[in-house]
């Protein structure tokens, strides 16, 4: 009895399985891929059933579970330069037979090892073109600010709109954010949002 050897081909497809994932690795980190899909389902005849309704329908005595909107989101990035990426992303979204979606191209330049900023190119059919442009601070260790301000273009004409965040490190695990907007949903907010290894809570206030 001996110990079984692997051949020189095994050693040699063991290597390039080992290279392909490394590739595909590099590739993931590279382009970043974010994506996302919500489903809605209306499932109300499932628990609060109309019985005199299904008495008179043929199979009336199946629920009848509905999916009333969906949305899909997607967004890759594409390194440039050593501190330039383009941003692609684009979104569809549906609810009660309506729908519609919107396409983006956003190119980010890091200006310091503190912050960065991007402009956004952005057009969809159920909003007009869209401009926009984003920065991003650290002010200290431990709290940073985002401000962002937008102009869409509409049959309406021009919505100018304004956004700013300053968010905080309370612990390790949770972060405190106050965000302002003027002009496109103008509101004020407060949040606090708590995310550990088993769970993630947030508290916020609009």
């Amino acid at each position: 009895v001996v110990e079984r050897k692997r051949t020189p081909a095994e050693i040699r497809e063991e290597f390039e399985r080992l290279q392909r994932e490394r590739d595909e690795r590099r590739l993931q980190q590279r382009t970043n891929p974010k994506g996302t899909i919500s489903v809605g389902v209306d499932a109300t005849d499932l628990f609060d059933r109309y019985e005199d309704e299904y008495e008179d329908m043929p199979g009336g005595g199946f629920p009848h579970i509905e999916i009333n909107k969906m949305h899909i989101s997607q967004s890759i990035e594409a390194p440039l330069t050593t501190t330039d990426t383009a941003i692609l992303s684009g979104s569809l979204s549906t609810q009660n037979g309506n729908g519609g979606g919107n396409i983006s191209l956003a190119l980010r330049r890091v200006t310091s090892a503190k912050g960065w900023g991007e402009l956004e190119f952005g057009a969809g059919d159920t909003h007009g073109p869209l401009f926009g442009m984003k920065l991003f601070r650290n002010l200290t260790p431990r709290c940073f600010v985002t401000a962002q301000c937008g102009m869409q273009f509409s049959s309406r004409g021009i919505r100018p709109g304004l956004s700013t965040v300053v968010a905080r490190h309370l612990d390790k695990n949770t972060m405190g954010y106050l965000q302002w907007r003027w002009g496109i949903q103008s509101s004020m907010n407060t949040s606090i949002v708590r995310d550990t290894k088993t769970s993630h809570f947030t508290l916020a206030l609009q």
